[in-house]
């Protein structure tokens, strides 16, 4: 039974060369180990433009929502070397724990439905392993890792 991601291999990947696709606007449901609340949190950290960048991502539930105010960038683009960090905090003292280093690839859910709506029209829909196995190696060339849940969840593949 699937209860979340864990972020530690959820945003690695040697198959994309650490590019991760998030799904703007869309949560992401990490493991019940990782509380979530005010003071136990997950943040990224970047550069962008020459600045460093710091900005708690929003969360649902266990859920994270990688929203437009996370990331200084246009839908779409790479976001060279970020840093996941989850904030917790143990009888009063806060602590930050880099979590993973990747490459984030933001794109709405509706170009992601496009592609896979362009790549169903050509293939043969009556294997759905297939469909689906070549859609997922379409996605990890040209936007990054995804898993195998948020496709299912995300796009019924």
């Amino acid at each position: 039974m699937f209860d979340g991601l864990d972020p530690y291999t959820y945003f690695t990947s040697l198959k994309t060369n650490g590019r991760i696709l998030l799904i703007q606007d869309e949560p992401l449901a990490i493991k019940p180990a990782y509380k979530l609340d005010e003071k136990n949190f997950f943040f990224v950290q970047y550069n962008y433009n020459g600045q460093t960048v710091t900005r708690k991502i929003p969360h649902n539930e266990n859920k994270l929502v990688f929203s437009g105010k996370v990331f200084i960038s246009v839908p779409g683009s790479i976001i060279a070397k970020v840093n996941l960090y989850y904030q917790s905090n143990a009888s009063g003292s806060s602590r930050s724990t880099l979590i993973a280093n990747f490459l984030a690839t933001i794109a709405s859910k509706i170009k992601i439905q496009e592609q896979i709506d362009l790549i169903s029209k050509h293939m043969d829909k009556t294997d759905k392993n297939k469909l689906k196995t070549e859609i997922s190696h379409h996605l990890f060339d040209n936007y990054g890792k995804i898993g195998d849940e948020e496709l299912t969840k995300l796009f019924g593949l």
